[in-house]
């Protein structure tokens, strides 16, 4: 009688389980090829953000563009206390 509890728990434990997507079984099977399209990412953003940057921000004035980006940059590392230990898993 317990062995059919047991199984029968198992069962009902399996059936409340999500199917995982597509996306999901990727991430879990080869973690290196979505490392790989994360960075790919992270990277195309950054591009995108400083081609706006050298664009719109004192386009006239290179030098001082850096500075300003340097500026900001520091500043919003500072107001999260220069930790970068919620990107980690």
């Amino acid at each position: 009688m317990t062995s059919t509890l047991e199984s029968q728990e198992e069962n009902t434990s399996l059936e409340k389980q999500p199917e995982q997507t597509s996306v999901a079984r990727l991430k879990e099977l080869h973690p290196t090829i979505n490392a790989i399209i994360v960075v790919f990412g992270i990277i195309m953003v950054w591009r995108g953000v400083w081609a706006l940057l050298d664009i719109h921000l004192f386009p006239n004035h290179p030098t001082l563009s850096a500075l300003v980006s340097l500026g900001l940059g520091a500043l919003v590392l500072h107001l999260d206390d220069f930790s970068l230990k919620d990107l980690k898993r």
